[in-house]
């Protein structure tokens, strides 16, 4: 579990989102509690979708930018 929370916090401190956040939301954002629940976001996010996840999320607007963020940049494109 813990080798999990240390990998989102590594992942989630390169996203745009957290780079350009104060230090006081990125020690928020840093907490093990919200980044358990990014992890559990970004999972559900791959099962179902993030048109569904978006439709039911209850994330604060910054947990948000930062899965839609993760979310984008894991996706590949197809020709």
């Amino acid at each position: 579990m813990r080798n999990k929370i240390k990998k989102i916090r590594r992942t989630v401190q390169k996203t745009d989102v957290y780079q350009k956040s104060d230090s006081v939301h990125k020690s928020i954002i840093s907490t093990r509690q919200n980044l358990d629940a990014i992890g559990k976001s970004l999972l559900y996010v791959q099962q179902n979708g993030i048109k569904i996840w978006e439709d039911i999320t209850q994330n604060n607007h910054r947990n948000a930018e930062i899965i839609r963020e993760l979310h984008i940049k894991d996706l590949e494109v197809n020709f």
